[in-house]
């Protein structure tokens, strides 16, 4: 895509209405996904990114793990949302120090963005959202507070079965006001969660693999893959 084509993207945020029919599209849209499965069945989530970095979220615990790469060292950082205690390992040696605290903020920056991908949807309610509708069918979410970058807006653009087909971002961090990304290649996971594997946007595709979501919280054979941190 030309710089040109990414230009002609560029649109202010739509005026929309909020009140009962927004909340209404936004609850079928919430059923069409499984967000009570996401919910109520869910006790945990893995899924790698695009750029390779490892998600898993221990929901029920708030516990969260995050494994990515920086010049070839690979960093793995378990935090709890609750507490911000963490432990953070580069290719295998416990990190403290200056480092400690610039590996914690960037793993959990990486988290809020990933999951926010997973799907979007599941934030609309988050303290501090707007919902409006938009021309009586689109469903338009302002964040004024939260996430890294609070004063972000999203139009979700549902297809016939309330799935979201498209949704324009206008956010902090990207200069085109207004840039489509697709939602495609949907999945419904084990616990019954529809969620869409890709992403087409601008000049990339923001795509997710190796989903899975766990009823239960999975121990392997060594056992709870928190417990270090837990002992804290």
């Amino acid at each position: 895509m030309t710089v040109a084509m990414i230009t002609l993207q560029c649109a202010s945020v739509p005026t929309g209405e909020p009140g009962p029919l927004a909340e209404e599209l936004a609850q079928h849209m919430l059923q069409a996904t499984g967000y009570d499965n996401w919910i109520k069945n869910t006790a945990a989530v893995s899924f790698t990114f695009r750029n390779g970095d490892k998600i898993f979220w221990d929901k029920k615990r708030n516990l969260v793990e995050v494994v990515y790469t920086s010049w070839g060292d690979e960093i793995k950082v378990q935090f709890s949302q609750l507490t911000y205690k963490a432990l953070i390992t580069e290719d295998g040696k416990t990190v403290t120090g200056k480092k400690f605290s610039e590996y914690l903020e960037t793993a959990n920056s990486r988290f809020i963005n990933h999951t926010f991908w997973l799907n979007p949807l599941f934030h609309i309610h988050s303290p501090g959202t707007i919902r409006e509708l938009v021309d009586g069918k689109s469903l338009l979410v302002r964040f004024s507070s939260g996430g890294v970058t609070p004063g972000d807006s999203y139009l979700f653009i549902p297809d016939e079965k309330y799935l979201v087909k498209e949704m324009k971002l206008w956010v902090k961090i990207v200069p085109f006001k207004g840039s489509t990304a697709r939602f495609e290649d949907y999945i419904t996971t084990e616990t019954g969660v529809r969620i869409a594997t890709s992403h087409p946007y601008l000049i990339l595709n923001v795509r997710l693999e190796n989903i899975k979501m766990y009823p239960t919280y999975p121990e392997s054979p060594d056992g709870d893959r928190f417990q270090a941190l837990l002992s804290l």
